[in-house]
């Protein structure tokens, strides 16, 4: 299953990892690493049997990284794509699933859009981000439909005792400029965190510059993240929330060729909104833990285009949920809780050719149940969920980890569950391809993880097998019209392997995957669009007491992608395309100048490499950004 002959570019980078990881000799002292998102509860993530990357908002920055989709290329086995400029559409596949099987999470606000199923990273900064957690693998158990292939929880800052800020400046090419503040504090029991973002680019055409190519697409985004409350010793109560503005220009696509191409008149804004109370409340008895959240996402969305007129969308999201956990003694605790969402989507069409516009909606709750247990050094949680839809009825996932400490050094981790993604209501009631009579994709996954800690190093390696049946698929029949059909299903299999080594002054991690994904639509079967067999991410770090310098590699193999033409100008002809295989270097460097500034400067795509995530859409070339921070 795994073949075992690597790409050129990739065995030349393998070497160099190991004579440096092999050239550390010193021991680096492990601080353990709390993480929330795989039982809802804080706990220790060696003692969690699924696949979690911890990424933190503070390192991310002091690299000065801007925005989370950069992030998350880090992460091998979560592929991200976008349609080249800033501000395009932005998809993550992880491990080989669709753009829309991953749910992500801020502060624990469900923020994908009702339309699409989607979240649009390209409008999340980092600025107000502390700590990004990745799940991997389907965890629908505990957070129903959209976890079919993992969870991303994004959590912001929160304010401490005392006074702090930061206001941070950048300038770079292609008309880059950005300005970010943030202040945060409290004091007896009270905290609060504010940050302001403003973001703007000249950008870059995104149709590729090498078919001829030149019109620049600007994007500007504007964001404000407030995040308030109180907490005594067993009472607790916050609000959050958050609101962003973005306009972009973006190409469009020949219909005759289906190749991107310049369009002025191409323009997208759009308005997101979210919100959200959490309250937790005390219980008689002190092992019990009680946690509500009522939340709010709305999304709307005004564009227009040369080819489609102007289509105008607004979604809203509506979510309630109770979290509980009981601790039963010392080595049993269960979590449960019970969740409400309401969701609503409205669109208007309006073309020379087409008019659409609807109303429609549909309630989804869930009941959940999760046991965790620990004997010695095993760890074990069992979890089963009981959901309900009113357009598809009753729906049942389960979920089962393990973890095991052999000896200090060696720890052996396993999963096995199911998840779900309920159709969206664009996929169900639009007027460009809805179908009522869709069914939930279904999907089921086993995993097996190994890793190894001692002497300084970090090593893991995870394999993984994962199939999905009911896979939704668009169906074009003429140049205007199409339909969305349940008539696909996938396996997805892999490893991923990590390598991490920290010294006084040299720290070094780099991190492969190998992905085996395939789907069968109409008894054909083929590699799934967009995702590389092989992928790599490769990050060496030099520290001083006052200045940082940094390198990074990002590696993906070519990858399968699709053309849609319409030679006769009517009829659809979908075919195949290989994208080439492409490596992005990327370099930075940061100085204490003062106490209180730094100063930092990185170079994106250090060797102005050509390539394409999305086929015929081009991406940035080299860019050089500075940037001042002052932090009090």
């Amino acid at each position: 299953m795994f073949n075992c002959i690597l790409p050129a570019r990739l065995r030349a980078v393998i070497p160099v990892v190991l004579l440096l990881v092999a050239g550390f000799a010193q021991a680096s002292d492990h601080i353990p690493v709390i993480v929330v998102t795989p039982a809802k509860f804080a706990q220790p993530l060696q003692q969690v049997g699924s696949s979690v990357v911890v990424l933190q908002g503070e390192e991310l920055r002091d690299r000065g990284i801007d925005f989370i989709e950069d992030a998350l290329q880090e992460i091998p086995s979560l592929i991200v794509t976008s349609q080249g400029a800033r501000g395009s559409q932005v998809q993550l596949r992880v491990r080989g699933n669709e753009a829309n099987h991953v749910l992500v999470l801020v502060d624990g606000i469900r923020v994908s859009n009702a339309s699409t199923g989607e979240f649009d990273l390209s409008n999340l900064s980092l600025t107000a981000i502390d700590k990004i957690e990745v799940l991997l693998g389907p965890q629908s158990t505990l957070y129903g439909s959209d976890a079919i292939g993992g969870v991303i929880n994004i959590t912001t800052i929160r304010g401490g005792s005392g006074r702090s800020g930061q206001l941070a400046l950048d300038q770079g090419e292609r008309g880059i400029q950005s300005l970010q503040a943030n202040i945060n504090g409290g004091g007896q029991g009270w905290h609060y965190a504010v940050t302001l973002d403003d973001y703007q680019t000249d950008g870059i055409s995104s149709a590729a510059t090498s078919n001829g190519n030149l019109e620049k697409d600007p994007f500007s985004r504007q964001s404000a993240y407030i995040k308030s409350g109180f907490q005594a010793e067993r009472i607790a109560a916050s609000v959050i929330a958050s609101s962003t503005r973005a306009d972009f220009a973006f190409d469009g696509t020949d219909n005759a060729t289906g190749q991107a191409r310049d369009e002025a008149l191409n323009n997208q804004q759009t308005e997101q909104d979210n919100l959200a109370l959490l309250l937790q409340l005390p219980a008689a008895d002190p092992r019990w833990h009680n946690q509500f959240q009522l939340s709010r996402a709305s999304n709307l969305t005004d564009s227009i285009t040369l080819d489609f007129g102007e289509y105008n969308t607004e979604t809203d999201r509506l979510m309630l949920e109770y979290r509980g956990s009981f601790q039963l003694d010392d080595n049993n605790s269960l979590q449960y809780g019970l969740e409400q969402i309401d969701e609503e989507l409205t669109t208007e069409s309006i073309s020379s050719f087409f008019t659409s516009v609807f109303d429609e909606d549909y309630t989804q709750s869930g009941l959940y149940l999760n046991w965790l247990h620990q004997y010695r050094d095993l760890n074990l949680s069992l979890g089963a969920r009981v959901g309900d839809h009113d357009e598809f009825g009753r729906h049942d996932d389960y979920r089962l980890t393990a973890s095991y400490q052999y000896r200090p050094a060696f720890r052996l981790r396993a999963a096995v569950g199911s998840g779900y993604k309920v159709p969206s209501l664009q996929e169900l009631y639009g007027g460009f391809g809805g179908n009522p009579d869709l069914q939930p994709e279904q999907s089921r996954s086993a995993e097996i993880g190994l890793e190894y800690q001692a002497g300084g190093y970090q090593l893991s390696a995870t394999f993984y097998d994962q199939d999905t049946t009911d896979l939704i698929r668009f169906q074009p029949i003429t140049q205007f019209s199409g339909i969305n059909e349940n008539i696909g299903e996938a396996e997805s299999r892999g490893v991923e392997l990590t390598i991490k080594k920290n010294l006084d002054q040299i720290s070094l991690s780099a991190s492969f995957s190998k992905t085996d994904a395939s789907e069968t639509e109409n008894g054909l079967t083929s590699d799934r669009i967009r995702v590389p067999e092989w992928s790599g991410n490769l990050l060496i770090s030099y520290h001083r007491p006052d200045s940082r310098l940094w390198l990074q590699a990002v590696y993906r193999d070519q990858r399968r992608d699709i053309r849609f033409f319409t030679p006769d100008g009517i009829n659809f002809v979908r075919e195949d395309v290989i994208l080439d295989s492409y490596t992005v270097w990327n370099l930075g460097a940061s100085y204490q100048l003062e106490k209180d500034i730094k100063l930092s400067a990185r170079i994106e795509n250090l060797t102005d490499e050509d390539y394409e995530e999305v086929y015929s859409f081009g991406t940035r070339g080299r860019t050089a950004v500075v940037s001042a921070a002052w932090s009090f």
